[in-house]
């Protein structure tokens, strides 16, 4: 805590790549796995991945380090269906010709919470998702993109399209029609990540990044763009205790607007599930 740091410290790309990645993963790990997910961002990190950056397989042994090192897969000798059965042996077999570059953490599966999340939320899916969002990054540059694209002031319209574009992930293989390892979805998979979780991202993730990466260094006229983008960006999140709060507050359809989005979910966690209703602001106005 006590280092100076200077802009020069952060001018490696590599370092802002691997914040987002760890940023991205807790995302995808929402509540129940957001712990873990960030461990193994941490244990799979970008230093490994850009050993085989230039692979043509470089997306399938981003997935097959992150299962692997997971310890998700299961040790079984058999299983039910031919697809689980191909699907493992090409995760194995991927990974036993990149892990000799591997000398990072393991993790068990009991390290990951399934109990009480819905068949589209597991950490199987979640980290497939992960896998082909991030070898889509790398390979694309897509951190150097969006520092450009930051230039020349941007409208929320354009950026709804080019933004979400760069994260919306449509699922693949095994997982459009599985949630588990041989265990069959009764519904197609149609996205590994859809327009309300990569607008969660976008909010999260690329905004405060993107404004900590300007602001670091002087690029002061880049970060008011973000920082003007952010107060007027719209999104299409749906959130049982968001719209609890905008009913009580009869601020009707004011959580379109990511700011609002993200401030009652502030107020509903930090003051009304702890009835710190005095310290607020609108329930000083309420009571007094």
């Amino acid at each position: 805590f006590n280092k100076k740091y200077s802009p020069s410290d952060f001018n490696d790309i590599y370092i802002w790549e691997q914040l987002i990645y760890e940023m991205i993963f807790e995302a995808l790990g929402y509540s129940r796995n957001k712990e873990i997910m960030i461990k193994l961002a941490k244990a799979v990190n970008i230093a490994f991945l850009n050993s085989f950056r230039s692979d043509e397989k470089f997306e399938q042994i981003t997935e097959s380090a992150l299962f692997n090192v997971s310890g998700i897969i299961p040790q079984k000798l058999k299983y039910r269906e031919e697809a689980t059965t191909e699907y493992i042996r090409q995760l194995v077999e991927v990974w036993n010709s990149a892990k000799d570059k591997y000398d990072g953490a393991t993790f068990k599966k009991e390290d990951w919470n399934f109990f009480k999340s819905r068949p589209q939320n597991f950490p199987t899916i979640r980290l497939s998702g992960g896998a082909h969002l991030i070898s889509h990054f790398l390979t694309t540059e897509v951190f150097k993109s969006l520092i450009n694209y930051f230039d020349t002031d941007r409208t929320v319209k354009e950026a709804n399209v080019v933004l979400r574009n760069y994260l919306i992930t449509e699922a693949k293989g095994y997982w459009i029609t599985h949630y588990n390892f041989d265990k069959p979805s009764p519904e197609k998979l149609n996205y590994f990540i859809g327009v309300s979780r990569a607008d969660e991202i976008i909010i999260n993730v690329l905004f405060p990044v993107l404004i900590l990466y300007f602001e670091i260094f002087e690029r002061n006229e880049n970060a008011r763009r973000v920082k003007q983008l952010y107060l007027q960006y719209t999104q299409y999140s749906s959130n049982v205790m968001v719209e609890r709060v905008e009913k009580v507050l009869g601020l009707d359809k004011a959580s379109r607007r990511s700011v609002n989005y993200q401030a009652m979910i502030e107020l509903f966690r930090n003051y009304c599930v702890k009835e710190r209703c005095l310290e607020c602001k609108i329930g000083q106005k309420v009571f007094n």
